[in-house]
């Protein structure tokens, strides 16, 4: 695990940092693994305060799955749990089309522009009416 990450790259493969960067910025996206997220000294200090264990009694009790829990600890000394088997977009638990398109757009709309964004999804949906996919890489390059 890495407990503090030297750059973005090591920001991205840290969990502590991952869950830091979501509980404090409600997203989790590419677009919050910034360098001011690197030296962010909320992030820094909740990411600190983040435990990740492995528990073989979850990974035992839901074989064939890649369980989670998440605990929390408030100050006040409430605890809060919660269980996944499967996380949103696995196989076992895959997104609907309309988050599939949701998230296209939300990766895409800052380098594509919205419209774009919309271009290619609607072509994307419509692949199979598509003559040649060569038509598609150009809507996946920012609009000079």
């Amino acid at each position: 695990a890495i407990a503090k990450p030297k750059d973005i790259a090591g920001v991205q493969f840290s969990s502590a940092y991952t869950l830091a960067i979501t509980a404090l910025s409600g997203r989790n996206s590419p677009a919050e693994y910034t360098e001011a997220a690197l030296t962010d000294p909320d992030i820094a200090a909740l990411a600190g305060r983040i435990r990740v264990l492995d528990d073989p009694e979850l990974s035992k009790r839901y074989e064939g799955h890649f369980p989670a829990r998440v605990r929390l600890r408030t100050r006040a000394g409430q605890v809060h749990d919660e269980t996944v088997v499967d996380a949103r977009g696995s196989a076992m638990s895959p997104l609907t089309s309309a988050e599939i398109d949701d998230k296209l757009r939300a990766q895409g709309e800052s380098v594509l522009g919205a419209r774009r964004c919309d271009e290619l999804v609607a072509a994307l949906r419509d692949i199979e009416s598509l003559d040649d996919c060569a038509k598609l890489a150009p809507m996946m390059v920012r609009a000079g």
